[in-house]
């Protein structure tokens, strides 16, 4: 009782799942969490993972499989499991951390997996915001350096014109400011 008391108040998905077969397991217990984390109206106990999670894809089940297969436990950070939350046919992205971990028999054999996760979806989209923020913001830097430099450039060659007094002055500083403004070894301004 005890137990079965510590499973459903935990405060993270806990699910039990049975079988040999990845795409064969059976939901044994889930607890309250683990519902929550799931669309609405998909009752797990007793049914398939594909039953329950039609959008998980072959991913779950190469990660499922593996853990079956070897013994070992599979943890996954911010794993994309697109879903159907709202029931309008139209899965959205929700990213959790999890672990699937063997159930082990006394013999040692496997016959089954202990599923743990959280729900990280919010701070996954504020992460991802945040990164497009100091994108924006490297853009913008960069952006506002080049107009410095365009900027500084006119007025280098506004000043530099101001002293001209001939065509052939104004000729020789648009050649001297174009060179200098592009990198180009030599330059020419051709009049007609």
């Amino acid at each position: 009782t005890r137990l079965a008391d510590v499973f459903r108040q935990a405060p993270v998905a806990v699910a039990v799942l049975r079988g040999r077969i990845a795409r064969e397991l059976v939901f044994e217990l889930v607890n309250p969490r683990y519902v929550e984390m799931i669309p609405p109206g998909r009752s797990p106990l007793g049914r398939r993972v594909d039953e329950v999670l039609p959008e998980g894809g072959d991913a779950i089940y190469a990660a499922l499989q593996g853990v079956l297969d070897t013994g070992e436990p599979f943890l996954a950070t911010d794993f994309l499991l697109p879903l159907d939350r709202n029931g309008d046919g139209v899965p959205e992205e929700y990213f959790f951390n999890f672990v699937y971990h063997p159930l082990l028999e006394s013999d040692g054999s496997v016959s089954g997996i202990v599923g743990i996760g959280t729900e990280v979806t919010d701070s996954v989209r504020a992460r991802r915001v945040a990164e497009q923020l100091q994108r924006a913001a490297e853009q913008a830097r960069d952006d506002a350096e080049r107009a410095h430099h365009r900027s500084t450039r006119l007025q280098a060659l506004t000043a530099a014109l101001a002293g001209t007094r001939t065509r052939d002055d104004v000729a020789a500083v648009m050649v001297a400011q174009g060179v200098d403004a592009t990198g180009a070894k030599t330059g020419m301004l051709a009049l007609r």
